[in-house]
């Protein structure tokens, strides 16, 4: 579903992503690991077109979209759930999901009622605004209102930073779910426990480059290669 090839990426005269290669398959959950400053957000930023590479290629569902504006990546299906969030705080839990609305691709589409299955606490606060709702809470409307977008392919940038246990734990069974619905994830993440029950492939970065990428069960029984690399 989505290739990247030879991805270089500088902020002046600081590069960022220096010839970063990976594929994620359809309908899998691939964990993009590694430490702070690692490139994880920069690669998704460069997905989305929210950063412009200097070289390489981004490919998704055979199409090459390097370097096009956001919107018209979004309209092709992906989805993307910011680490800041970035919901609108002054409208309430339905008035930020209608803003994510499209259309259904593949004859199906997301209702509220779905979601609200998904995440219950925002059913419970349908007119309650953004800037009302605790972290955890704006992370669910946020992934929420990214699914209402319908799309194929969803970034996750580090969906389980600041929050508690026990909501870490709901964003982990939501991210079971739309899966099971054929969703394709990619998940970049420096919390390692939480991607092991929910990735089928994992790729390491460090310092702007992919070090290590295969299966997530190979990953975890490697404390060598976790220590080495995400500092276990």
């Amino acid at each position: 579903m989505l290739d990247i090839s030879k991805l270089v990426v500088a902020y002046g005269q600081a590069v960022i992503l220096q010839g970063v290669d990976f594929t994620v398959r359809r309908g899998e959950v691939l964990a993009l690991l590694g430490r702070n400053g690692a490139g994880k957000s920069t690669t998704l930023k460069s997905i989305m077109g929210l950063v412009r590479p200097v070289s390489g290629q981004v490919r998704f569902s055979g199409k090459d979209i390097t370097g096009a504006e956001p919107y018209k990546i979004a309209r092709q299906g992906i989805g993307y759930v910011p680490e800041e969030r970035r919901i609108f705080a002054e409208l309430t839990v339905m008035e930020n999901l209608e803003i994510g609305r499209q259309g259904a691709r593949d004859g199906r589409a997301w209702t509220e009622a779905e979601l609200f299955e998904i995440f219950p606490n925002l059913g419970r606060m349908r007119a309650r605004r953004g800037g009302a709702m605790s972290g955890g809470e704006q992370q669910m409307l946020t992934i929420a209102r990214t699914l209402m977008g319908n799309p194929s392919l969803v970034l996750l940038d580090e969906p389980s930073e600041g929050l508690s246990p026990l909501i870490v734990e709901q964003m982990a069974e939501a991210i079971q779910l739309f899966k099971k619905r054929g969703i394709t994830v990619l998940l970049a993440e420096q919390n390692l426990h939480f991607t092991e029950y929910l990735a089928d492939d994992a790729v390491i970065m460090e310092k702007g480059r992919i070090v290590w990428s295969g299966g997530m069960k190979n990953l975890m029984a490697d404390t060598g290669l976790q220590e080495r690399y995400l500092a276990v």
